[in-house]
């Protein structure tokens, strides 16, 4: 990998100062995708899976700063690693310093070794492939073998637009060339030029395995002779650290090349493993499921054999504890007379026979009635209660829960069983919650199984199977809030923040870049899509007017809405909300009064009812069955349904120093709570001086929010009238406030056109207009100008609860970083 000064610099610093196995840590906040292809732990998948003799002697050309070496050696004898470049082999040596079996060189020893690993070979063969690979052959023991590691020319992530490193220009990979302009001799190579190669220099039929879904992080090995026949969306998500300007997300097309058996041809990375005597051997890897991104506790590699063999092994010794959890937990279940698949620890792994009948997935997928789909979560639903006694929870008899278990195998679900003539036939159970309700296990069997196949809905609606086992949405939503909590702890994502960023990254431009093939432009979609949200705006908004008018309430079009009722009569076509304001006395009645007569799907979201989120102080009436959400509460289980804005008029100080001096106040609560609520959002707190960060987090954790809640409304209404009324419950950050009116603009109200209705202008429009965008606010801005305000999924057609938050939140951070930019 092609390797700047500023990277290499980093890179060295780090392995200098961070001890050995610490540098995840150490790298978490830096998203150079150098940096983490030589530090990430992640990376060690390419070679861990791999079933390597202990004691061999090993080579490794090209060692580069030691990204696999820590691997190997753990699982080889001697090790030997050729690095000419004097500052990467020093940087080896200072990472690898208590490793007695190694020994770094600048050339190529004169010696023959059990293994030769070849990785990233397009960078060390260009222009001489037959005689490096012959030369290494003649390097291999009789039974030695040759692994070779490079990118395909050929990779799906090419054929979308791809690039990386070497690849900075569209398409140009296909040619077998490089656009980095940084070397020259750099070529790419297909799968078939690699065959031929070595096929000249020597060597007979060799074996060819696909890290999924590339070399950055693996988390499934497949082969030629099992390409998988089935979607590995479960088991595989595409990672995309250079920014790419794909045309087509790879997560969309691969269930299509896995369909056409095309994935082997096109996959971004090959390692192809080449004996020096040209046989095969008879025991070989034909697939490998890895998990490297949960902890070294638990990183396994489930490896399956062509003797219809599987090996489930610890990817590090920390993890062994667990391996005998599960063989553990294999035979209690088989006590309890649960079908589970035979375990057993052997040379400190676990071997299981292969099962080759059909996955319960795979068995729903192909489901022709709803009731076929019933009668497979009834046999999930019977095996989950005889798994486990009942717990002892005498006091809680009346749990809306239903049956609790002694202990829950969470891992009851489809995604871990087979299905078999006699049954579901279940594998790797290794979670368990002690004093768990089945319904939490039946919970994730239903989410998953539709998370996998969304498709299924139009079968059997989700909603008639959580009928079925008593998931209403208060307990749906308590158990979401649960596996969030599971899934947080069991991916580490704290850990690897850069995988799951880099997962999406780039999908919020595809359609633009399509558009702009076509002839389109991004303008006019986003235009149709704003006008889809206008659209159920106004829902909102004549549904707050039936509320005000039931109650006798005021309000006022206030802001954006404002300038579109009096410049334009409608909405501001780029504008993606709506706001209204309230004097102080009609907004607490309508925070009081308005929940109990409001119609489905609106829903009031405020700072005490909805304790996830945070906006500084005011109230949302959303949409239920719409989407907005928002990158700050992407994974969190708060309303988020397209909205409107309904903000409380105050009393403020008359002079600025009080102002100030308010704000000031009121800033200092708000950072309080945003803190406690996202913890770990850097943003909040931008405008705040480093040395006082910290005494932030230090308040939050000794204050409750609804301390902090009462105390800010305090703040907001602790005073008398003084002829001035302003919004307070804002987050202003460094910005002032600017919403601050003499308070007989809005002594009363005139009625203004807004689209298809009539809404309540405040009387001294015209003053608060020009306070806020300046004399020529009737003047429309120029076409550069007309941007969104907001950084916001919408989807007009779906709610919140039903759309994969995860899956869009590369959209969010792609849209916010333009906002900034702009």
């Amino acid at each position: 990998m092609i390797i700047k000064d500023e990277t290499e610099k980093t890179i060295i610093g780090i392995i200098e100062n961070t001890c050995r196995g610490d540098y995840d840590s150490a790298i978490r906040s830096i998203w150079d995708p150098g940096v983490f292809f030589h530090l990430s732990s992640l990376r060690e998948g390419l070679v861990r899976w791999m079933p390597l003799r202990q004691g061999s002697c090993v080579l490794e050309i090209g060692g580069g700063f030691g990204a696999l070496t820590g691997a190997i050696l753990s699982m080889c004898g001697s090790v030997d690693v050729t690095e000419p470049d004097v500052t990467l082999a020093d940087a080896i040596r200072t990472r690898y310093k208590d490793c007695e079996n190694l020994r770094v060189t600048a050339d190529v020893p004169v010696k023959r070794y059990d293994y030769i690993f070849l990785m990233d070979a397009d960078e060390k063969i260009a222009g001489r492939e037959t005689e490096t690979l012959g030369m290494y052959r003649r390097m291999l023991s009789d039974n030695g073998v040759l692994i070779v590691g490079f990118r395909n020319r050929f990779g799906v992530k090419y054929w979308c637009g791809g690039t990386d490193d070497k690849v900075t220009e569209p398409f140009t990979a296909i040619t077998g060339s490089c656009s980095s302009g940084e070397e020259p001799g750099c070529r790419l190579y297909s799968k078939r030029e690699i065959e031929a190669f070595a096929k000249q220099a020597g060597f007979g039929k060799g074996l060819f395995y696909y890290p999924m879904p590339n070399e950055f992080f693996p988390q499934a090995i497949v082969s030629d002779e099992e390409p998988p026949t089935e979607s590995i969306a479960d088991r595989v998500f595409p990672v995309d650290p250079f920014d790419s300007p794909v045309i087509v997300g790879e997560r969309e097309i691969l269930p299509e090349l896995i369909r056409g058996g095309l994935l082997t041809e096109l996959a971004d990375y090959v390692i192809a493993v080449f004996k020096r005597d040209g046989t095969v051997p008879k025991r070989r890897p034909v697939y490998a499921a890895l998990s490297m991104d949960r902890g070294k506790e638990r990183g396994f590699a489930t490896v399956i054999f062509s003797d219809d063999t599987v090996r489930k092994k610890a990817l590090f010794p920390e993890g062994m504890p667990v391996l005998e959890v599960l063989q553990r937990n294999a035979e209690e279940l088989s006590k309890r007379n649960v079908r589970t698949v035979l375990h057993k620890l052997e040379d400190g792994e676990i071997v299981m026979p292969r099962v080759r009948e059909q996955s319960m997935l795979s068995y729903i997928e192909s489901a022709q009635k709803p009731d076929d789909v019933r009668g497979v979560f009834r046999a999930l639903w019977e095996n989950i209660l005889k798994s486990s006694e009942a717990a002892d929870m005498a006091d809680e008899s009346n749990d809306i829960r239903g049956p609790i278990l002694r202990t829950g195998y969470i891992d009851m679900i489809p995604y871990n069983c087979f299905m078999t003539g006699d049954g579901p036939l279940y594998y790797d159970q290794e979670f368990m919650v002690e004093n768990c309700p089945a319904g939490y296990i039946m919970f994730r069997a239903i989410k998953y199984t539709y998370i996998h196949l969304p498709e299924l809905e139009r079968l059997i609606p989700q909603a008639e199977l959580r009928k079925d086992y008593g998931l209403t949405d208060e307990l749906w939503k308590t158990y979401e809030d649960q596996e969030k909590e599971f899934v947080k702890e069991n991916r580490r994502s704290e850990l690897f923040p850069q995988v799951y960023r880099w997962s999406w990254r780039n999908s919020a431009g595809i359609d633009e870049r399509r558009r702009l093939i076509a002839g389109g432009s991004a303008e006019a979609a986003d235009a149709v899509l704003l006008k889809k949200v206008h659209d159920v705006q106004f829902g909102i908004l004549k549904e707050i007017d039936r509320v005000c008018k039931e109650l006798g309430l005021r309000y006022f079009a206030i802001h954006g809405t404002l300038l579109g009722a009096v410049r334009d009569g409608k909405p501001i076509p780029w504008d993606d909300d709506m706001d209204v304001a309230m004097l102080r006395e009609d907004y607490d009645r309508f925070m009081e009064e308005a929940g109990s007569i409001l119609k489905k799907p609106y829903v009031l979201q405020t700072p005490e009812n909805d304790n996830r989120c945070f906006y500084g102080g005011y109230a949302k009436l959303r949409n239920d069955n719409t989407a907005a959400l928002e990158y700050q509460n992407i994974g969190r289980w708060c309303s988020q349904g397209i909205w409107i804005d309904i903000l409380p008029l105050d009393n403020c100080p008359a002079d600025e120093k009080g102002r100030a001096d308010l704000k000031a106040k009121i800033d200092r609560v708000q950072r309080i709570i945003y803190v406690k609520k996202y913890p770990n959002a850097g943003w909040l707190l931008q405008d705040v001086p480093g040395e006082k960060i910290s005494g932030y987090f230090i308040r939050a954790k000794g204050v409750k929010v609804s301390w902090m809640l009462n105390r800010l409304r305090k703040l907001f209404t602790g005073r008398p009238p003084t002829g001035y009324l302003s919004v307070l419950a804002c987050y202003y950050g460094e910005l002032a406030n600017r919403n601050v009116y003499e308070a007989s603009y809005f002594s009363s109200a005139e009625m203004m056109k807004f689209g298809d209705m009539e809404i309540p202008v405040p009387i001294g429009y015209d003053s608060i207009l020009t306070a806020r965008y300046g004399e020529g606010y009737m003047s429309v801005p120029e076409p550069g100008r007309r941007r969104r305000k907001h950084t916001v999924y919408f989807d007009p057609d779906r709610s919140w609860r039903d759309i994969d938050q995860y899956a869009v939140m590369e959209d969010m951070r792609k849209m916010n970083d333009l906002s900034l930019k702009r």
